[in-house]
């Protein structure tokens, strides 16, 4: 048997660089949301403020759904935290930054899935930010999908 030499390593790298992104982008392209959202109603519309403390507000929801301005906003006062709170405790206090990563990881993920359920895509799809983080950053920019048609309404008009 061979030894395990630094090509294979560089080979293993450009294999996990360039080949694993492809992947999810191709799924992306092969499967196709259906045509109405199964994920309930369009979210009301925000005013700034209330979309920047929805994700805080909405902490264990992962049902519902968020609007493209709410996740984005939200995600700028999670980071714009994270930066302040590194900031105050130092460099030195690194053992406590486990508790605050905990604190924003949870109500990211929250809000990482509404909004794919805005775009009617399963919350599993949030997994891309293991393989293909672009993929999902792309993916979570598309527009929201139609409310499905409520046919008694249709009917009776």
């Amino acid at each position: 048997m061979g030894t395990f030499s630094i090509e294979h390593i560089i080979n293993l790298a450009y294999i996990w660089l360039f080949l694993v992104p492809v992947i999810p982008t191709i799924l992306l392209v092969l499967i196709k949301p259906s045509r109405f959202n199964r994920f309930g109603p369009k979210p009301k519309p925000l005013n700034t403020q209330e979309r920047l403390f929805t994700g805080f507000i909405n902490f264990f929801n992962f049902k519902s759904r968020a609007s493209r301005g709410e996740l984005f906003l939200f995600m700028c006062l999670s980071s714009a935290m994270l930066r302040v709170i590194l900031n105050l405790i130092g460099i030195d206090s690194l053992p406590r930054l486990d508790v605050f990563w905990l604190v924003l990881v949870i109500p990211s993920l929250s809000a990482i899935i509404r909004r794919l359920h805005d775009i009617n895509r399963s919350g599993w799809w949030a997994l891309l930010i293991i393989f293909g983080p672009l993929s999902l950053i792309f993916l979570l920019m598309q527009p929201s999908q139609k409310t499905s048609i409520d046919l008694n309404s249709v009917i009776e008009s």
